[in-house]
């Protein structure tokens, strides 16, 4: 069995947390920080922030109030130190009945963040995924796109970010299992993607390694 089968398959052990009782020491906080990621998937977000190679940062495109973005935080500094980068434009929402929804929730995820220790592995950076990566030149061990669903937008992080994901490195995918944009994407790159080998489904998640 090669070397390239060989850690697919470790990494699959280890996020799914056969390795690691780290989680569970830290996992109390970070559960009541707002957001809509279940247990397996910050479990996942955790384990694979811890033992993703150290020569690369991560990336994380949508953090909302930092639910996600405390989880990769706290697997990194057990281990790599690896800094997240939390790419959000971190504005309110509007519907088209004209509510506000979440109003001043940068200032929620800078305090979450600092309340759960991790303030100082985290670089948000308050802007639109394509505007952040417009002259980007750090390599990527683990990028996570959780930012907007719709099929075009989540399409478009994957392919504007995946040249900066290393050799071995892992992209992941949230809502793979209910939302229809991240669900198509995830199957369009199994079927046809050759750079990236699907390894692992938690819950929400769907991950990739780059194999080439």
């Amino acid at each position: 069995m090669d070397t390239l089968v060989l850690g697919i398959l470790a990494f699959q052990r280890v996020a799914l947390g056969d390795d690691f009782m780290g989680f569970n020491k830290v996992w109390p906080k970070m559960k009541d920080i707002p957001g809509w990621m279940s247990e397996p998937d910050m479990r996942f977000l955790y384990n694979t922030a811890k033992t993703i190679p150290s020569l690369g940062v991560i990336v994380e495109i949508g953090s909302f109030k930092g639910r996600s973005t405390v989880a990769l935080a706290f697997g990194s500094k057990e281990e790599n130190k690896n800094t997240v980068y939390a790419i959000d434009k971190f504005e309110e929402f509007t519907t088209k009945q004209h509510k506000t929804l979440y109003p001043h929730f940068f200032d929620d995820f800078m305090r979450n963040v600092t309340d759960a220790g991790v303030k100082d592995i985290i670089i948000p950076i308050k802007m639109k995924s394509e505007e952040a990566v417009k002259g980007w030149d750090k390599a990527i061990s683990f990028l996570f796109i959780d930012g907007d669903h719709a099929y075009e937008s989540v399409k478009q992080d994957f392919e504007l970010w995946k040249t900066h994901v290393r050799d071995g490195g892992v992209v992941a995918f949230h809502d793979t299992r209910s939302w229809p944009g991240p669900i198509q994407l995830v199957k369009e790159i199994d079927e046809a993607d050759n750079a990236f080998k699907k390894t692992v489904m938690v819950d929400e998640i769907t991950a990739f390694v780059r194999v080439r």
